[in-house]
C-alpha cells in the first residue's frame, strides 16, 4: 500500500509539461496513449481536503509523473483506490 505521505506533490512541474515547445504533441501523446496506474493508497482527511487534482504528483519507486484522475472508495481511515495518468517526458 502507498500512503500519500510518500508520493512528491509537485509545485511546479517541469516546463515541458505545462507548455512544449512543440505546440501540443506531448499532450496528444499522454491523451493518444494513455498510461494508467491504480493504487492503493491510505489518504487522510487532510490529504483529500488540500489535494489539487491539477498538479502532478511524482512517484518516486516509478520516476514518473502522474495525474490524478480519480479517488473510489474513500473513507476515513480505509485504504482507497487511486487512478493516476502518467505524463511522458
Amino acid at each position: 500500500m502507498t500512503y500519500l505521505s510518500q508520493v512528491e506533490m509537485v509545485d511546479a512541474a517541469p516546463q515541458n509539461l505545462l507548455m512544449p515547445n512543440d505546440g501540443w504533441s506531448e499532450y496528444k501523446k499522454i491523451i493518444n496513449t494513455p498510461k494508467i496506474i491504480e493504487l492503493t493508497m491510505l489518504l487522510q482527511p487532510q490529504d483529500v481536503q488540500e489535494l489539487d487534482f491539477a498538479k502532478p504528483v511524482y512517484l518516486r519507486q516509478w520516476n514518473s509523473y502522474y495525474i490524478i484522475q480519480k479517488i473510489s472508495g474513500y473513507r476515513t481511515g480505509k485504504p482507497c483506490k487511486v487512478e493516476l495518468l502518467k505524463i511522458e517526458m
